[in-house]
């Protein structure tokens, strides 16, 4: 019965000291969540990912309601790798360290994103991985184990260009002289 009591806690030791027992997120955080059509917008995604040496994103996007502009990698990551086309919906990306971010690096920037807004509606943008098959987070380690990541995603929704106030003025008008005119007729 001991045996096998400590047989399961350090079972649970090393879970909680291997990669996969570690809590990691990445932060989607959008200049503006409600841009105006034609409107250009930045996505920068931070992440909280310990001992991390290379990472893939799947991006998703409503390709009605945004446009993919580019990407820019942020320090200490020194690649970044669009895997497919600019009009490829979904796509890849790939971001790599030169060294280990450590065991804990804390928050740090990985990438900004920008996109341009096309017409009203939600944007849909989704970042994930799929656990490791072909998109994910991978640690330092000998066995590059993956490293399960929560995406905290920020849901943009695109908004229509509004009229110019002028515009709303001259239809008011318009319709005021078509009224008095009908008036004065009867």
């Amino acid at each position: 019965m001991k045996t096998s009591t400590m047989t399961t806690a350090l079972g649970v030791l090393a879970l909680l000291g291997s990669s996969v027992g570690t809590a990691a997120t990445i932060t989607i955080t959008a200049s503006t969540l409600t841009p105006v059509e034609g409107q250009s917008f930045t996505l920068t995604l931070a992440g909280d990912i310990p001992n991390t040496f290379t990472g893939t994103i799947a991006m998703a996007f409503d390709a009605s309601k945004v446009a993919y502009v580019s990407g820019a990698v942020l320090a200490p990551y020194t690649v970044f790798t669009k895997n497919s086309p600019t009009t490829a919906n979904p796509t890849v990306f790939d971001v790599e360290r030169p060294t280990s971010s450590g065991p804990d690096p804390g928050v740090y920037n990985i990438a900004v994103l920008t996109f341009q807004a096309l017409s009203a509606g939600a944007a849909g943008i989704v970042l994930n991985d799929d656990g490791g098959n072909v998109s994910g987070w991978f640690d330092d380690t000998v066995n590059a184990d993956y490293i399960p990541v929560d995406y905290i995603q920020a849901n943009v929704q695109v908004q229509a260009v509004p009229a110019p106030a002028t515009l709303w003025l001259l239809a008011t008008g318009l319709a005021g002289l078509a009224f008095r005119r009908k008036r004065a007729a009867a």
